[in-house]
Parts: structure tokens; sequence; C-alpha cells
């Protein structure tokens, strides 16, 4: 039986159905919480506190007749339900918008929305960590490559934020301040949806909008405190800004009713339906989407295409995560171990390597470019080896990116002829190269768009060019 990229492994068509019921639920909240970072692109002049206490003020005003619709199911909730349901509108909703939206107006939304983007992973690891009995667990080693692809994507995105600051695009404190604040909300959002997986999954026979709007009315007393104390506070400090609509009410109010009505309790309803169907390190990878949709937002707002970095960095991100997606979850209750024995079958194998690089003429000795790269090789009975590769270097000489490789490989165990073309970040210029892998080292001749000849030398941590180590 052949497995799709999206498949959730089950074992019933019961379950099969609920997951697949729970990823469309995932991809809903993930497309509709990009609206989020619109906001602060279109209200500029808004202070970041003054829209996310607006947000969840609207969100915990849409709660109220919804509340009178669900009264007999709230009214099953204790006094523990509801100190639950309000660290988490406190932490996931308050603190988390307050920071995100901060850390975009700082750096623009590409970065603060590519450092989100690590959410999908990160829940995963802490999910895969911290709740193996409860929903089972990710094989580590099979979440690797997809890390590694992440990574590399943030890279890109990272890199071309940084050019558009060298062009006068910006400050960089704001800059750092803006990542900074982002990597909070990010803290923010991996605590929230593993805490809130425990309450749904140990309240399964209670319905999630339910528990949506138990968070939505435990916001609403601290959105609107929030408010009140922004607006006295402007008062104390001398603040020509227009409390409690500022300067284009209908723009303002417009944009948080949108905000609060979709991205509030359509977007959280949504998540609180798949988290109830998905093991969380599962649920978790599905963010993803929210990353698209957000960056889809931003560059329509610039009117303007991404980058070619950008989409490397988009694509790999994208690629990363459905390959996380595909990582079977293992049950916990199996510790028998099962010996088979494999004659005459393949070896398939997908391997993390770093190194350092150097170019001649080009790459000081003292100052390489550092290697990160994923290899997938696929070596038969007699030792042919087959496989892709791709890699991304940085200069250490320019302190900027250097380049993005992606190889063909083949040939036998120890010594693999390699063939590829790439990307020079650094030259702005397509590139295409040949060369061969043996243990520890790669040889290869490289030629430019602007036809300019390397011969390179890299040394990374493959003991084997092919086959396992």
């Amino acid at each position: 039986m052949s497995v799709g990229l999206f498949s959730p492994p089950s074992s019933t068509a019961g379950e099969a159905r609920t997951r697949w019921v729970g990823v469309a639920y995932a991809l809903a909240a993930g497309l509709i919480w990009g609206l989020v970072f619109v906001g602060p692109l279109l209200l500029p002049e808004y202070p970041a506190a003054l829209q996310s206490v607006a947000r969840y003020l609207v969100f915990g005003l849409v709660a109220l007749p919804l509340a009178w619709y669900d009264r007999r199911g709230l009214a099953r909730l204790t006094r523990a339900d509801w100190r639950q349901a309000l660290k988490l509108s406190a932490i996931g909703n308050l603190l988390y918008y307050l920071c995100l939206a901060s850390a975009i107006q700082h750096a623009g939304a590409p970065l603060p929305t590519m450092i989100i983007g690590t959410l999908p992973l990160v829940i995963s690891v802490c999910a895969n960590q911290r709740n193996q009995v409860r929903d089972g667990r990710l094989p580590w080693r099979r979440l690797l490559p997809p890390l590694a692809l992440i990574l590399l994507g943030i890279f890109c995105v990272n890199q071309v934020e940084l050019g558009l600051l060298r062009t006068g695009a910006g400050s960089g404190v704001r800059y750092v301040s803006g990542a900074l604040l982002a990597v909070i909300a990010v803290a923010c959002w991996t605590w929230y949806p593993l805490h809130n997986a425990d309450w749904l999954r140990q309240h399964s026979d209670r319905n999630p909008r339910i528990w949506t709007t138990a968070q939505g009315l435990a916001t609403l007393p601290m959105a609107l405190c929030g408010y009140l104390l922004l607006w006295v506070g402007m008062r104390l400090a001398g603040s020509d800004f227009a409390m409690p609509f500022g300067p284009r009410p209908g723009a303002f109010i417009g944009m948080m009713l949108v905000i609060g009505l979709c991205a509030g309790w359509v977007g959280t309803l949504c998540w609180n339906q798949a988290s109830q169907r998905l093991p969380t390190a599962m649920v978790g990878q599905l963010i993803v989407f929210e990353t698209l949709s957000a960056l889809c937002f931003a560059y329509l707002w610039r009117g303007q295409w991404p980058p070619l970095q950008s989409l490397l960095g988009i694509a790999l991100l994208i690629v990363g995560v459905l390959l996380a997606l595909r990582v079977p979850v293992m049950a916990r209750a199996y510790h028998t171990p099962v010996v088979v024995t494999a004659v005459n079958e393949d070896h398939d194998e997908t391997r993390i390597y770093a190194g350092v690089q150097w170019f001649l003429e080009q790459t000081p000795l003292t100052r390489p470019n550092l290697v990160l790269g994923i290899r997938k090789t696929k070596t038969d009975t007699a030792n042919n080896v087959t496989g892709v590769e791709l890699s991304y270097s940085y200069s250490l000489a320019q302190m900027q990116s250097d380049a993005l490789r992606l190889g063909y490989l083949n040939g036998r165990c120890d010594v693999l002829g390699t063939l590829g073309v790439g990307y020079s970040l650094r030259k702005g210029t397509g590139l295409g190269y040949a060369g061969l892998v043996g243990p520890f080292a790669t040889a290869s001749v490289e030629v430019d768009g602007n036809k300019q000849l390397g011969l390179g030398l890299q040394l990374d941590t493959q003991r084997c060019a092919g086959n396992a180590d």
C-alpha cells in the first residue's frame, strides 16, 4: 500500500476519517490565522498593544451570545477548567499577539513570519518528548531531515531581509528586537497548543466549541482591562493618539472585527477541533499553512513577488514540514524489539552533514565557507549507489549566504560522482558543478553564470559516501 505525502498513519477506517477531518480543521485554522499578519501592516500607526487588546476584545464580545447558546456545556466546567482557560487566553492569545504585532512593526512581516514558521517543528519536537505515553512518539532520526530543511529555509529568508537593511530599509536595532519578540511569540505559542491539547484530550467527550467559547469569555475581561489601561496610560503620557479608535476609526474597527471574528473565534474553534482529533506532534506540523497564508498576504501588501531566495526558503519550509508529516507515529506501548533479517534488499538512507568548504583563489584559508547539507541515497546489494543532495553554504569571508546547490549522485559505495546545479546567493547568478564524493571529503569543479571557474574542496562529517556508516 502506498502512502501519500499527507497520509496520516491509521489502523482503521474510522481512525483514518477522524484524522483526515482533523487535518482539514488544522489547515482551515492555519489559513485563517494568516490574517493576523495583515493588521500591523495595514495599521502601522496603531500601537501593537492596542491592536492586540482590540482583537481579543472582539473575540470576547463574539463569545457572549455564543455562551448563551452553549450555557449548559459551560455550566459543566469546573473552577480549575476556568483557571486553565484564563491561562491559555493570557499566554496564547494576548501575550502571543502582542509580541507578534510588535515584531512585525519592528522588523517587517517576512522575518517574524518565518520565525513563527518554525512552530510546526518546535511544537512537534516538544510534543514528541512530552506526550509519548498519550500520543505515541516520532522517531527522532526521521525528524532530523525536516528540521534541516526548515532551518535552511529560515536562513534564506533572513538573508533577504538583511539585504534590505543594508540598503537602508530599516534599523538594525529594530530588526534584532523584532526577531527577539518573534522568538518570544514562538515560546508562547509552543506552550499554548501543548496545554490546550492536554485539556481537549482529557475531555474528549466535550464539544471543542464550548472550550473555544470559554477561552473567549476568559479573554474578554483581560482585553477590556488592557484597553482601558492603554487609554489611561496614553493620556497620562501626554500622547496625542486619538483614543479610543485612533486616527482611522473605520479602518481600525473593520480590521479588528474581521481579525477578532475570523482569526479569533473561528480560527480557535478549528484548531480545537483538530487538537482533539490528532496527536499534538502531528497537528503542530500543520501550522505551516499559517506561514504560507501570512507570506502570501505580506507580499500582496508589498505589491511584489517574493525574491528568488525567499521562494527557495518558502519551498524548503514546505518540503520540510511535509516530510515531517510523513514520519510514522510509533506507539510507546511496543517495547519488545523485533529482529528482521533483510536479505538481498536495497538500503535507503537520509543523512544530514556539516562541513567546511574552500574554493581556490576565492576563499581565504582561514575563513572558509560553512556547509550544511542533506543527502539521500539508495544502495543496492552490489554496493551501487544513487541519490540526491541538497546543501547550503555560508561565506565567513563575506559574512553572508554563499550558495544553494542541488546535485545528483551515482557511483560505488566509497566514491561517488556528482553533477548538479545551484544558485550563488552572493553573486546573484546560477551555477553548475561536477565532482567526486568520498569519505569525509568532496572535490569539485564549478562554473557560475559569469563564466568564472572555481576548484573546490569540502571536508564534512560524512564517514561514508554512499551506504550506511
